[in-house]
C-alpha cells in the first residue's frame, strides 16, 4: 500500500543561507541533514510545531540529544517559546501552500458544478464506462485516505490509554507505564519520520513489540531510573 507523503517547497541554494553556513561550519554536513529531518518532523505535525523533547528527537533521528538542542537553540534557524519550537519560513511555505490548494478547490468544485448539471440534463445518456470510470475513482479517493497522520495519531492516543495492555509490557519489562507510554510516543514519532503510518491498534501493537524487542530501550536506558521524568499526553503529542 502506498503511504502518504507530505510536499514543503525547498530553496535551492539554502545551503549558501548565512544562517545555514554558520551551522555547516560548526557541525558541517551532519548537522545540515539533521536540519532538514527537524524540518521534515515539522512539516508533519498538524500546527507545524513540536515540543522541545530533545531525547525523543535525537532518538527517532538517531543522533545525540546535546546535537539537537544546538540546532534548535544555537543558529537562529528555529523560534522556540517555554515548550515548543518552530521555523518561520516553513510557516510562511505552509501558508502559501493552503492559499494555493484552496484556490484549486475552488476552481475544481466549479468545474464539479458545472459537469453535474450536464449530467443532469443528460442523466439518461451516461454510460456504463462513465459509471465505472465514477467508482474507480471514488475508490482510489478512498484507499488514499486510509492511511493520514490524524488516524495514526489517534490509534496511538487509545493505545496511551489502554492501561491493562501497558502495564502488562511494563511488568514484562520491570519498568514503569510512564516509561511504556514515552517509548510508545518516541514510536509514534519515529513511524511518522519514517512514514510508516499504522492502519489500526493491532498493527500499531504489533510493531511497537517488535521495535522494542530490537532494542528494549527501556531496559537498556531507563530500567529503574528515579531521574525518568514522568509525562502525560499533552506533554508529549497533543
Amino acid at each position: 500500500m502506498k503511504k502518504e507523503a507530505y510536499y514543503f517547497s525547498h530553496d535551492s541554494n539554502a545551503k549558501d543561507d548565512p544562517k545555514i553556513l554558520q551551522l555547516r561550519m560548526e557541525m558541517g554536513w551532519e548537522g545540515y541533514g539533521l536540519f532538514w529531518a527537524l524540518i521534515e518532523m515539522l512539516r508533519n505535525e498538524s500546527d507545524h510545531r513540536m515540543q522541545k523533547h530533545y531525547k525523543s528527537i535525537a532518538f527517532a533521528l538517531h543522533t545525540q540529544e546535546d546535537i539537537i538542542k544546538r540546532l534548535i537553540n544555537d543558529f537562529d534557524l528555529f523560534a522556540i517559546d517555554d515548550q515548543n519550537f518552530w521555523s518561520e519560513s516553513l510557516l510562511k511555505r505552509m501558508e502559501m501552500k493552503e492559499a494555493k490548494s484552496e484556490k484549486m478547490r475552488e476552481a475544481a468544485n466549479k468545474r464539479w458544478n458545472k459537469d453535474d448539471d450536464a449530467k443532469a440534463m443528460h442523466k439518461h445518456s451516461i454510460s456504463n464506462a462513465e459509471a465505472m470510470q465514477l467508482k474507480e475513482r471514488k475508490g482510489k479517493e478512498t484507499k488514499e485516505n486510509i492511511l493520514t497522520e490524524e488516524s495514526h495519531n489517534e490509534i496511538f492516543r487509545k493505545l496511551w490509554n489502554s492501561t491493562i495492555w501497558l502495564e502488562g509490557i511494563a511488568i514484562k519489562n520491570k519498568a514503569k507505564k510512564e516509561q511504556v507510554q514515552n517509548h510508545l510516543n518516541e514510536f509514534r514519532q519515529e513511524c511518522i519520520l519514517k512514514d510508516e503510518l499504522k492502519i489500526d491498534e493491532k498493527d500499531a501493537k504489533n510493531h511497537f513489540i517488535n521495535w522494542m524487542k530490537r532494542g528494549n530501550p527501556i531496559l537498556e536506558n531507563e530500567h529503574n531510573s528515579p531521574k525518568y521524568p514522568k509525562s502525560t499526553i499533552e506533554d508529549n503529542w497533543w
